[in-house]
């Protein structure tokens, strides 16, 4: 049984241990969680990006239920291809390209109409 001052001491080595793993850079990271399925180190990226990649989930989804699946979705695709993954690479698929944020008017107009037709019965 844990007396009060080890339950604290636990938390503190844990926060310790934590906050080492969140100063690791991302490329660590992945490497430490596909050598050896490290759940810390995969903990660290999710909590880094988990809420960039929410964000924009929430904003390209039509429904709260899409982003959820959507943030899911890019998290275990993450974590079965982080062996794959080479420094200076996207974690999209391979020969797949880059979105890059609307420029003008014509990208805006675009992304207009595609959210239009999700929008349609």
């Amino acid at each position: 049984m844990q007396t009060p001052d080890s339950a604290s001491v636990l938390r503190h080595l844990r926060a310790l241990i934590v906050a080492g793993v969140d100063a690791a850079p991302d490329r660590e990271l992945l490497e430490r969680f596909s050598r050896g399925r490290d759940e810390e180190a995969f903990a660290a990226l999710l909590r880094r990006h988990g809420p960039m990649v929410w964000r924009v989930c929430r904003r390209l989804a039509p429904c709260p239920a899409d982003a959820e699946d959507a943030f899911q979705s890019t998290f275990m695709r993450l974590a079965q291809h982080a062996g794959s993954i080479r420094a200076g690479e996207s974690a999209s698929a391979p020969g797949r390209p880059r979105r890059r944020p609307p420029r003008g008017p014509a990208d805006r107009e675009s992304k207009a109409a595609l959210g239009r037709l999700a929008a349609r019965p």
